[in-house]
């Protein structure tokens, strides 16, 4: 982590645990495990990733311009549909509704 501060969800020993992020620390997350991100600060956050191709191609087509100052707004309901097929085009698991709500993810 570059800056600022994420939520990082890893899958360990079958179990999804939320942990927070912060500068200078290094999160691996293993193939084939379930994992996700979330920013709930007020900060922008920061990070460098170390990833395969596929996952590269993968955030090049998720990713939305930034402009310094400029807040970001939430996704639309056609951003998440764009991201869920992306997702699916790039064989990533996607949580279903009942998954995303037990660790305290809601979309809508």
């Amino acid at each position: 982590m570059l800056s600022g501060q994420m939520e990082v969800l890893v899958e360990e020993d079958g179990n999804l645990d939320w942990a927070v992020c912060k500068p200078g620390d290094f999160v691996f997350v293993p193939g084939g495990a379930k994992h996700g991100f979330r920013n709930n600060f007020s900060e922008p956050a920061v990070s460098r990733v170390t990833t395969t191709a596929n996952l590269g191609h993968f955030f090049e087509e998720i990713g939305r311009p930034v402009t310094l100052g400029i807040a970001l707004t939430p996704p639309t309901p056609e951003d998440l549909q764009r991201f869920v097929g992306i997702a699916i085009r790039h064989h990533y698991w996607m949580g279903s509704p009942e998954e995303n709500a037990a660790i305290g993810i809601k979309l809508f």
